[in-house]
């Protein structure tokens, strides 16, 4: 690990110039997750903007109850909590909002330009670079918070990742070539969910799905969805207002998705 990169509140806040976003800081050499413990810091009132960043985490999630894999020093794994005035039915789009927020950030400071994976996989040449993990709480019908949790692969080295995901996986050093500052990394990702959070705030959706649907892997593929109760295979059209995936079956029948793990079968020709 380069020692200039060991996360500092003080290094993170100079120039951040966020109104909200980075409102308090806290940062740990190591953590569970940090998803978890922002869900336990917002249930006891921690307010709007509160970020936890640790150096590593050893109970990382994704997904499905998926584990990230989390080793200290190379990579961000950060938590945000939002107290938005959406509908609980705008979740979806604040996570896809948080996805343009990284392909945005990660060009920004490296050059590299990220692909969207819906809903939530960061793609970096046809390899998972990271995710999202948003989670939140409803309260009479209101959303009380939500987590955006990003883990992203900075400077890990591809040998460090276990043999089995090495065909699957990589990293923003590996694909650029050069060590990429974190802390930089981070000061941007924070500037840039702001940005999208004040903008689904003020009713911008139309937009944030416009600029999703630029970075997508997915749309314009022939895909899988599976979820615990069904399997279903058709062309990924758009998306609709709320961030839910429009797909039209072989039958010619439009189908909603909400959730599910995607597999992307082929292009449509």
């Amino acid at each position: 690990m380069n020692m200039s990169d060991v996360f500092s509140e003080q290094e993170i806040r100079r120039g951040l110039g966020t109104k909200l976003v980075g409102k308090d800081i806290h940062i740990f050499d190591e953590l569970g997750s940090t998803n978890d413990l922002a869900k336990t810091m917002a249930s006891n009132g921690a307010p709007s903007g509160t970020v936890i960043l640790a150096d590593s985490q050893t109970k990382g999630r994704g997904r499905m109850g998926r584990s990230f894999i989390s080793p200290p020093g190379v990579g961000i794994y950060l938590s945000i909590i939002l107290r938005p005035t959406l509908p609980p039915g705008r979740l979806p789009i604040i996570t896809l909002g948080s996805g343009v927020a990284v392909a945005r950030a990660v060009n920004e400071v490296t050059d590299l330009k990220i692909l969207l994976k819906w809903p939530n996989d960061l793609i970096l040449n046809t390899k998972k670079a990271g995710g999202i993990l948003t989670e939140g709480k409803i309260e009479n019908d209101e959303m009380s918070f939500i987590i955006i949790g990003i883990g992203l692969n900075v400077n890990t080295e591809i040998e460090h990742f276990p043999s089995d995901l090495l065909p699957l996986v990589t990293s923003l050093k590996a694909e650029k070539g050069e060590w990429i500052s974190r802390t930089a990394l981070v000061k941007e990702l924070l500037k840039q969910i702001e940005w999208i959070f004040f903008q689904l705030e003020q009713g911008c959706e139309e937009r944030i799905i416009k600029e999703w649907s630029d970075y997508s892997t997915t749309l314009g593929k022939w895909i899988r969805v599976s979820s615990q109760n069904s399997v279903i295979e058709g062309l990924a059209e758009r998306l609709d207002e709320t961030g839910a995936m429009v797909l039209r079956r072989s039958d010619g029948q439009l189908e909603r998705i909400t959730a599910g793990e995607v597999t992307i079968i082929k292009d449509f020709k």
